[in-house]
Protein backbone atom coordinates (compact mmCIF):
# COMPACT_ATOMS: atom_id res chain seq x y z
CA UNK A 1 0.00 0.00 0.00
CA UNK A 2 2.72 2.48 0.93
CA UNK A 3 4.55 1.87 -2.36
CA UNK A 4 1.32 2.52 -4.26
CA UNK A 5 0.76 5.79 -2.37
CA UNK A 6 4.34 6.86 -3.12
CA UNK A 7 3.86 6.00 -6.80
CA UNK A 8 0.64 8.03 -7.06
CA UNK A 9 2.38 11.05 -5.52
CA UNK A 10 5.39 10.62 -7.79
CA UNK A 11 3.33 10.28 -10.98
CA UNK A 12 1.28 13.39 -10.25
CA UNK A 13 4.46 15.32 -9.44
CA UNK A 14 5.89 14.28 -12.81
CA UNK A 15 2.67 15.34 -14.54
CA UNK A 16 3.04 18.77 -12.94
CA UNK A 17 6.54 19.03 -14.39
CA UNK A 18 5.46 17.92 -17.87
CA UNK A 19 2.66 20.49 -17.88
CA UNK A 20 4.93 23.24 -16.54
CA UNK A 21 4.99 25.20 -19.84
CA UNK A 22 1.21 25.58 -19.69
CA UNK A 23 1.34 26.56 -16.03
CA UNK A 24 4.06 29.05 -16.95
CA UNK A 25 1.66 31.02 -19.14
CA UNK A 26 -0.90 31.28 -16.34
CA UNK A 27 1.18 31.49 -13.18
CA UNK A 28 4.71 32.71 -13.82
CA UNK A 29 5.59 36.17 -12.46
CA UNK A 30 2.53 36.22 -10.24
CA UNK A 31 4.66 34.93 -7.41
CA UNK A 32 7.58 37.00 -6.21
CA UNK A 33 9.10 37.96 -2.89
CA UNK A 34 12.20 37.87 -0.74
CA UNK A 35 12.10 34.09 -0.34
CA UNK A 36 11.95 33.51 -4.11
CA UNK A 37 15.38 31.90 -4.57
CA UNK A 38 14.93 30.38 -8.03
CA UNK A 39 15.06 31.79 -11.53
CA UNK A 40 12.63 30.61 -14.19
CA UNK A 41 9.30 28.90 -13.62
CA UNK A 42 9.01 25.91 -11.31
CA UNK A 43 5.57 24.29 -10.73
CA UNK A 44 4.13 25.26 -7.34
CA UNK A 45 1.48 22.54 -7.28
CA UNK A 46 3.29 19.75 -5.46
CA UNK A 47 0.63 19.87 -2.76
CA UNK A 48 -1.77 18.23 -5.21
CA UNK A 49 0.50 15.19 -5.37
CA UNK A 50 0.64 14.94 -1.58
CA UNK A 51 -3.12 15.27 -1.23
CA UNK A 52 -3.69 12.63 -3.92
CA UNK A 53 -1.40 10.30 -1.99
CA UNK A 54 -3.43 10.87 1.17
CA UNK A 55 -6.67 10.13 -0.68
CA UNK A 56 -5.17 6.91 -2.05
CA UNK A 57 -4.08 5.96 1.45
CA UNK A 58 -7.58 6.58 2.78
CA UNK A 59 -9.24 4.46 0.10
CA UNK A 60 -6.80 1.58 0.63
CA UNK A 61 -7.08 1.57 4.43
CA UNK A 62 -9.36 -0.66 6.43
CA UNK A 63 -12.48 0.64 8.17
CA UNK A 64 -10.79 1.23 11.54
CA UNK A 65 -8.03 3.35 10.01
CA UNK A 66 -10.54 5.23 7.87
CA UNK A 67 -12.54 6.14 10.96
CA UNK A 68 -9.53 8.06 12.31
CA UNK A 69 -8.27 9.20 8.91
CA UNK A 70 -11.60 10.75 7.88
CA UNK A 71 -11.43 13.55 10.44
CA UNK A 72 -7.95 14.57 9.32
CA UNK A 73 -8.86 14.62 5.63
CA UNK A 74 -12.08 16.58 6.08
CA UNK A 75 -10.41 19.10 8.36
CA UNK A 76 -7.46 19.74 6.06
CA UNK A 77 -9.48 20.33 2.87
CA UNK A 78 -10.27 24.05 3.48
CA UNK A 79 -6.71 25.10 4.25
CA UNK A 80 -5.32 23.00 1.40
CA UNK A 81 -7.74 24.55 -1.09
CA UNK A 82 -7.10 28.12 0.05
CA UNK A 83 -3.37 27.52 -0.20
CA UNK A 84 -3.78 25.97 -3.63
CA UNK A 85 -5.84 28.97 -4.72
CA UNK A 86 -3.02 31.24 -3.57
CA UNK A 87 -0.55 29.13 -5.55
CA UNK A 88 -2.63 29.61 -8.68
CA UNK A 89 -3.71 33.24 -8.29
CA UNK A 90 -1.34 34.88 -5.78
CA UNK A 91 -4.35 36.93 -4.74
CA UNK A 92 -5.36 35.47 -1.36
CA UNK A 93 -4.56 37.83 1.52
CA UNK A 94 -2.59 36.33 4.45
CA UNK A 95 -5.40 37.18 6.88
CA UNK A 96 -7.88 35.16 4.83
CA UNK A 97 -5.54 32.19 4.80
CA UNK A 98 -5.13 32.57 8.56
CA UNK A 99 -8.89 32.49 9.09
CA UNK A 100 -9.18 29.33 7.00
CA UNK A 101 -6.39 27.72 9.04
CA UNK A 102 -8.47 28.46 12.13
CA UNK A 103 -11.45 26.83 10.42
CA UNK A 104 -9.35 23.71 9.83
CA UNK A 105 -8.67 23.47 13.56
CA UNK A 106 -12.36 23.89 14.36
CA UNK A 107 -13.39 21.19 11.87
CA UNK A 108 -10.79 18.78 13.29
CA UNK A 109 -12.28 19.10 16.78
CA UNK A 110 -15.89 18.93 15.60
CA UNK A 111 -15.36 15.84 13.44
CA UNK A 112 -12.98 13.86 15.67
CA UNK A 113 -14.10 15.05 19.08
CA UNK A 114 -10.41 15.27 20.04
CA UNK A 115 -8.76 18.31 21.62
CA UNK A 116 -5.74 18.99 23.81
CA UNK A 117 -6.67 18.09 27.38
CA UNK A 118 -3.30 17.86 29.12
CA UNK A 119 0.25 19.15 29.13
CA UNK A 120 1.41 17.27 32.27
CA UNK A 121 1.69 20.52 34.22
CA UNK A 122 -0.82 20.62 37.08
CA UNK A 123 -1.23 24.39 36.95
CA UNK A 124 -2.45 24.14 33.34
CA UNK A 125 -4.04 20.72 33.14
CA UNK A 126 -7.04 21.76 35.20
CA UNK A 127 -7.65 24.65 32.81
CA UNK A 128 -7.62 22.29 29.84
CA UNK A 129 -10.47 20.38 31.44
CA UNK A 130 -12.63 23.43 30.66
CA UNK A 131 -14.02 22.65 27.23
CA UNK A 132 -13.75 26.09 25.65
CA UNK A 133 -10.14 26.52 26.78
CA UNK A 134 -9.22 23.09 25.42
CA UNK A 135 -11.01 24.01 22.18
CA UNK A 136 -9.13 27.31 21.89
CA UNK A 137 -5.71 25.80 22.62
CA UNK A 138 -6.23 23.03 20.07
CA UNK A 139 -7.32 25.42 17.31
CA UNK A 140 -4.37 27.68 18.16
CA UNK A 141 -1.94 24.76 17.96
CA UNK A 142 -3.21 23.60 14.56
CA UNK A 143 -3.33 27.14 13.16
CA UNK A 144 0.17 27.92 14.41
CA UNK A 145 1.82 24.83 12.97
CA UNK A 146 -0.05 25.17 9.69
CA UNK A 147 1.52 28.60 9.22
CA UNK A 148 4.84 27.55 10.75
CA UNK A 149 5.49 24.95 8.06
CA UNK A 150 4.68 27.53 5.40
CA UNK A 151 7.22 29.95 6.88
CA UNK A 152 10.07 27.43 6.50
CA UNK A 153 9.09 26.69 2.91
CA UNK A 154 12.00 28.60 1.38
CA UNK A 155 14.56 26.01 0.24
CA UNK A 156 14.50 22.84 -1.85
CA UNK A 157 13.09 20.12 0.36
CA UNK A 158 13.24 22.05 3.64
CA UNK A 159 9.56 22.09 4.55
CA UNK A 160 8.65 18.71 3.08
CA UNK A 161 11.80 17.08 4.48
CA UNK A 162 11.09 18.56 7.90
CA UNK A 163 7.53 17.21 7.81
CA UNK A 164 8.80 13.76 6.83
CA UNK A 165 11.16 13.87 9.81
CA UNK A 166 8.40 15.01 12.17
CA UNK A 167 5.87 12.46 10.90
CA UNK A 168 8.52 9.76 11.21
CA UNK A 169 8.94 10.64 14.89
CA UNK A 170 5.18 10.38 15.43
CA UNK A 171 5.20 6.96 13.78
CA UNK A 172 8.13 5.67 15.85
CA UNK A 173 6.69 6.86 19.16
CA UNK A 174 3.26 5.52 18.21
CA UNK A 175 4.95 2.16 17.62
CA UNK A 176 6.51 2.40 21.10
CA UNK A 177 2.99 2.89 22.49
CA UNK A 178 1.53 0.03 20.39
CA UNK A 179 -0.75 2.51 18.63
CA UNK A 180 -0.80 0.73 15.28
CA UNK A 181 -3.47 2.99 13.77
CA UNK A 182 -1.50 6.17 14.38
CA UNK A 183 1.68 4.47 13.20
CA UNK A 184 0.04 3.55 9.90
CA UNK A 185 -1.43 7.06 9.48
CA UNK A 186 2.05 8.55 9.91
CA UNK A 187 3.51 6.11 7.36
CA UNK A 188 0.75 6.90 4.84
CA UNK A 189 1.46 10.59 5.27
CA UNK A 190 5.19 10.06 4.75
CA UNK A 191 4.58 7.98 1.60
CA UNK A 192 2.32 10.71 0.20
CA UNK A 193 5.09 13.28 0.69
CA UNK A 194 7.97 11.15 -0.56
CA UNK A 195 6.71 11.03 -4.14
CA UNK A 196 6.92 14.82 -4.33
CA UNK A 197 10.05 15.01 -2.21
CA UNK A 198 12.24 13.03 -4.62
CA UNK A 199 11.37 15.58 -7.34
CA UNK A 200 11.65 18.57 -5.03
CA UNK A 201 15.05 17.66 -3.57
CA UNK A 202 17.81 18.26 -4.52
CA UNK A 203 17.10 19.72 -7.97
CA UNK A 204 14.04 21.78 -7.08
CA UNK A 205 12.01 20.69 -10.12
CA UNK A 206 8.71 21.17 -8.28
CA UNK A 207 7.61 23.22 -5.26
CA UNK A 208 5.20 22.10 -2.59
CA UNK A 209 3.49 25.51 -2.70
CA UNK A 210 1.30 27.13 -0.07
CA UNK A 211 -1.31 24.44 -0.55
CA UNK A 212 1.21 21.72 0.19
CA UNK A 213 2.81 23.58 3.09
CA UNK A 214 -0.55 24.23 4.75
CA UNK A 215 -1.61 20.64 4.11
CA UNK A 216 1.56 19.22 5.67
CA UNK A 217 1.56 21.60 8.63
CA UNK A 218 -2.05 20.86 9.50
CA UNK A 219 -1.61 17.07 9.21
CA UNK A 220 1.54 17.09 11.36
CA UNK A 221 -0.26 19.19 13.99
CA UNK A 222 -3.17 16.75 14.06
CA UNK A 223 -0.90 13.71 14.24
CA UNK A 224 1.02 15.13 17.20
CA UNK A 225 -2.23 15.96 18.99
CA UNK A 226 -3.47 12.42 18.39
CA UNK A 227 -0.16 11.03 19.65
CA UNK A 228 -0.55 12.74 23.00
CA UNK A 229 -4.29 12.33 23.44
CA UNK A 230 -4.49 8.68 22.36
CA UNK A 231 -1.46 7.63 24.43
CA UNK A 232 -1.54 9.14 27.94
CA UNK A 233 1.75 7.48 28.86
CA UNK A 234 3.49 9.69 26.27
CA UNK A 235 4.43 13.14 27.55
CA UNK A 236 2.68 15.98 25.66
CA UNK A 237 6.10 17.62 25.52
CA UNK A 238 7.16 14.85 23.13
CA UNK A 239 4.60 16.22 20.67
CA UNK A 240 5.80 19.77 21.34
CA UNK A 241 9.48 19.10 20.74
CA UNK A 242 8.71 17.13 17.56
CA UNK A 243 7.27 20.30 15.98
CA UNK A 244 9.43 22.80 17.85
CA UNK A 245 11.69 23.86 14.97
CA UNK A 246 8.95 25.30 12.71
CA UNK A 247 7.03 26.50 15.76
CA UNK A 248 10.01 28.42 17.12
CA UNK A 249 10.84 29.85 13.69
CA UNK A 250 7.33 31.23 13.39
CA UNK A 251 7.13 32.67 16.91
CA UNK A 252 10.61 34.17 16.69
CA UNK A 253 9.95 35.70 13.27
CA UNK A 254 6.65 37.19 14.43
CA UNK A 255 8.26 38.77 17.50
CA UNK A 256 11.25 39.98 15.48
CA UNK A 257 9.05 41.71 12.91
CA UNK A 258 6.79 43.18 15.58
CA UNK A 259 9.73 44.69 17.47
CA UNK A 260 11.06 46.13 14.21
CA UNK A 261 7.69 47.74 13.48
CA UNK A 262 7.17 45.63 10.38
CA UNK A 263 4.20 43.65 9.09
CA UNK A 264 4.30 40.36 11.00
CA UNK A 265 2.92 38.50 7.97
CA UNK A 266 5.35 39.95 5.43
CA UNK A 267 8.03 37.46 4.23
CA UNK A 268 11.70 38.30 4.58
CA UNK A 269 15.19 36.79 4.33
CA UNK A 270 16.02 36.80 8.02
CA UNK A 271 15.00 33.25 8.87
CA UNK A 272 17.77 30.92 9.93
CA UNK A 273 17.48 28.87 6.74
CA UNK A 274 17.78 32.10 4.73
CA UNK A 275 20.98 32.99 6.58
CA UNK A 276 22.40 29.52 5.98
CA UNK A 277 21.69 29.89 2.25
CA UNK A 278 23.23 33.37 2.16
CA UNK A 279 26.36 32.11 3.93
CA UNK A 280 26.86 29.11 1.64
CA UNK A 281 26.18 31.19 -1.47
CA UNK A 282 28.72 33.79 -0.41
CA UNK A 283 31.54 31.60 0.82
CA UNK A 284 31.36 28.63 -1.55
CA UNK A 285 31.70 28.10 -5.28
CA UNK A 286 28.47 26.12 -5.53
CA UNK A 287 25.70 26.83 -8.01
CA UNK A 288 22.53 28.42 -6.63
CA UNK A 289 20.73 25.08 -6.84
CA UNK A 290 23.54 23.30 -5.02
CA UNK A 291 23.74 25.96 -2.33
CA UNK A 292 19.96 25.88 -1.96
CA UNK A 293 19.78 22.13 -1.43
CA UNK A 294 22.85 21.99 0.83
CA UNK A 295 21.34 24.74 2.97
CA UNK A 296 18.16 22.70 3.37
CA UNK A 297 20.13 19.57 4.31
CA UNK A 298 22.09 21.52 6.94
CA UNK A 299 18.91 23.07 8.34
CA UNK A 300 17.38 19.60 8.69
CA UNK A 301 19.77 19.13 11.60
CA UNK A 302 17.38 21.27 13.66
CA UNK A 303 14.28 19.05 13.35
CA UNK A 304 16.54 15.99 13.53
CA UNK A 305 17.82 17.13 16.93
CA UNK A 306 14.27 17.69 18.19
CA UNK A 307 13.09 14.34 16.90
CA UNK A 308 16.10 12.53 18.37
CA UNK A 309 15.23 13.90 21.81
CA UNK A 310 11.53 13.02 21.42
CA UNK A 311 12.29 9.45 20.36
CA UNK A 312 14.89 8.94 23.09
CA UNK A 313 12.80 10.09 26.06
CA UNK A 314 9.12 10.29 25.01
CA UNK A 315 7.93 9.61 28.57
CA UNK A 316 10.24 12.01 30.43
CA UNK A 317 8.82 15.54 30.55
CA UNK A 318 11.85 17.00 32.32
CA UNK A 319 14.29 15.74 29.68
CA UNK A 320 12.01 16.84 26.87
CA UNK A 321 11.92 20.35 28.37
CA UNK A 322 15.71 20.27 28.63
CA UNK A 323 15.84 19.35 24.95
CA UNK A 324 13.66 22.34 24.06
CA UNK A 325 15.95 24.68 26.00
CA UNK A 326 19.00 23.16 24.33
CA UNK A 327 17.40 23.66 20.92
CA UNK A 328 16.76 27.35 21.60
CA UNK A 329 20.38 27.84 22.68
CA UNK A 330 21.67 26.04 19.57
CA UNK A 331 19.38 28.03 17.29
CA UNK A 332 20.35 31.39 18.74
CA UNK A 333 24.08 30.62 18.70
CA UNK A 334 23.85 29.55 15.06
CA UNK A 335 21.87 32.67 14.24
CA UNK A 336 24.43 34.95 15.90
CA UNK A 337 27.36 33.21 14.23
CA UNK A 338 25.81 33.44 10.77
CA UNK A 339 24.99 37.12 11.20
CA UNK A 340 28.54 37.79 12.34
CA UNK A 341 29.95 35.97 9.33
CA UNK A 342 27.68 37.78 6.92
CA UNK A 343 28.63 41.16 8.38
CA UNK A 344 32.23 40.68 7.24
CA UNK A 345 33.26 42.52 4.13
Amino acid sequence: MLIFIFTISLIISLVMIVTAPYQNVLLYKRHSGPQQLHSGYVPRLGGIACFAGLLAGYMLSDFEIQAVFFGLLIAVVPVFLIGLTEDITALIAPKIRLVVAVLTGVIFIMVTGISITRVNVDQFDWLLQISWISFFVTVLAITTLTNAVNIIDGLNGLSIGTCIIMAGAVGIIAAYANDSQLYLLAMIFIASMLGCFVINFPLGRIFIGDGGAYLMGAIVAMLTILLSERNPEISPFASLIIVFYPFYELVRSTVRRKLAGRNTMAPDKRHLHSLVFAYISRFSQMTDTGANSLSAAITWLLPCFCVAVAISVPYQTIWLCAGIIMFIIMYELANLWLKKQMSRR
